[in-house]
């Protein structure tokens, strides 16, 4: 990886092509039973940095509220919260895990975090750019519920998410102060780009086939690329872009959308109301630009009271959340 990195560097001098590393893709939990991984388990304590991440980072009831990771803090609070031991006293949930299932995984989550961070480490000696990692949802060491322990293993992997199509409910959850979501072939709704970019998101994209990218994408690739200088400008602190879309009763996450129908979400200072201009179409699998599309689109803050907005089929309305008159 390093002699490979050395020579990217030479030929894209200015990391004009190539802007990160997918270095590992849809790995094992990491469970292990050979006589070495038992020794270990049965009598090693928990590595501190372990620890210490728990102690300053499970402490934090806010980062909880919307149960990210909860597997971890309800196996630490199970133990009593404990500040050393081996595995077993530490990370078994003692209400469901009789097997201590819950704290070998963690081990073995935590030491393929550490094998690919000495991977990731002595690769960025080569060129020093983004690398990231994605889960196979509910199997891979990376996956959300545990991907805080690989992470205290893995500090050079600069990015991970999961295999998940569901940017609301699923890919969201991964944000962390240390962590840039890294989605890059995970997306079947080219609405989910939208939130992506409103995220931060890095490298996402989708895995379907090269005519579904080119058609049902090409809209809103073509619309993202049309506003990339103000998108670059504005993505860089995070908090000036709102993303919004409705997605059809096919996928289960809301009701059919029909002309007409209103919602609203906070944004800053403001609130901005939304309205659908057409009736979805029934019964179709994709919900994209051009095809069975509910609406979609971005809201930029550019200054003081200076919006940009693009959208398609979805009327904006925006209004300052105390009540000022809007100009």
């Amino acid at each position: 990886m390093k002699t490979l990195l050395a020579e990217v560097a030479k030929l894209d001098p200015n990391h004009q092509m190539v802007i990160g590393v997918h270095l590992q893709n849809e790995m094992t939990q990491g469970m292990d039973f050979s006589p070495v991984a038992n020794s270990h388990y049965d009598n090693d304590k928990v590595p501190q940095e372990v620890i210490d991440f728990l102690k300053t980072y499970y402490d934090t009831p806010t980062h909880l509220s919307d149960k990210q990771s909860w597997v971890i803090h309800t196996s630490w609070n199970s133990c009593g919260r404990p500040t050393s031991g081996k595995w077993k006293d530490v990370l078994m949930r003692r209400d469901i895990s009789p097997d201590n299932t819950s704290a070998r995984q963690m081990m073995g989550v935590y030491y393929t975090g550490r094998y690919l961070d000495i991977v990731a480490a002595t690769a960025k000696q080569g060129l020093n750019i983004p690398i990231y990692c994605n889960a196979w949802m509910g199997v891979s060491a990376t996956d959300l519920i545990q991907f805080d322990i690989f992470h205290v293993g893995a500090p050079h992997i600069d990015g991970i998410a999961g295999d998940n199509p569901d940017w609301e409910g699923v890919q969201r959850l991964y944000k962390r102060p240390w962590n840039v979501v890294a989605a890059p072939s995970e997306f079947i709704m080219p609405e989910c780009h939208f939130s992506a970019i409103a995220d931060g998101a890095f490298g996402f994209g989708q895995w379907l086939s090269p005519d579904f990218e080119l058609n049902a994408y090409r809209p809103v690739n073509m619309m993202i690329l049309s506003m990339e200088p103000l998108l670059v400008k504005k993505n860089l602190d995070g908090t000036s872009l709102l993303a919004f879309y409705q997605i059809p009763d096919s996928w289960g996450c809301a009701a059919h959308p029909k002309s007409g129908e209103t919602w609203e979400k906070p944004f800053q200072d403001m609130i901005a109301k939304f309205t659908t201009t057409t009736t979805a179409a029934q019964n179709k699998t994709f919900n994209t630009t051009g095809q069975v599309l509910n609406g979609n689109g971005l809201i930029m803050k550019m200054a003081a009271d200076e919006y940009v907005v693009t959208s398609t089929k979805i009327d904006v309305e925006l209004r300052y959340a105390d009540g000022r008159p809007s100009g």
